[in-house]
């Protein structure tokens, strides 16, 4: 609610003729997060993130129709950065779900300039949560592609979900 509110007073009233890039910068979609019933969870295909990632719009439609409705005017941008929680971003299937459900939106697969202003994730400088950005996608051998988890992620997939089923807090 409050961030659907955010967006409405963003391109409404004073900000109603002004360029805004609202810039969400990682960790929007939950891609570590595998129903209770997904076989081998660290297994991320694209058809499963597609897959995960539309139920993700379909849960938070309220969401995707602000970003929507803030996104269909020129002046305004929505740039989403991928972070160590929605590597899922990484399979342009995903990217597409994301297009239809918002309009115009753009990806920053790695670090964002805007002039003097850097923005990353920063999951890239921690060794355990970094990502091959070069080869984030791994295929070879394999019957589809799936994502290249750092360690971190894995740990997060393979035993915290688990844990936090126990210990919700």
């Amino acid at each position: 609610r409050q961030f659907v509110e955010f967006l409405e007073y963003h391109r409404t009233g004073e900000f109603r003729q002004a360029e805004v890039e609202l810039i969400i910068n990682g960790d929007f979609i939950e891609g570590l997060q595998p129903d209770d019933h997904t076989p081998d969870p660290d297994v991320i295909t694209e058809d499963r993130a597609v897959t995960l990632v539309r139920q993700v719009v379909r849960g938070h439609a309220a969401v995707f129709e602000a970003l929507a409705l803030f996104a269909e005017d020129a002046r305004r941008q929505v740039t989403i950065v991928v972070g160590n929680h929605d590597q899922v971003l990484f399979f342009e299937g995903v990217r597409r779900v994301l297009e239809d459900a918002i309009g115009r939106v753009t990806f920053a697969l790695e670090a964002l300039r805007r002039g003097r202003v850097h923005i990353e994730h920063g999951n890239q400088l921690e060794p355990v949560n970094r990502f091959d950005d070069d080869e984030p996608i791994v295929s070879e051998g394999l019957p589809a592609p799936i994502l290249k988890l750092p360690l971190g992620s894995d740990l997060v997939i393979t035993w915290v979900n688990r844990l936090k089923q126990v210990r919700h807090y």
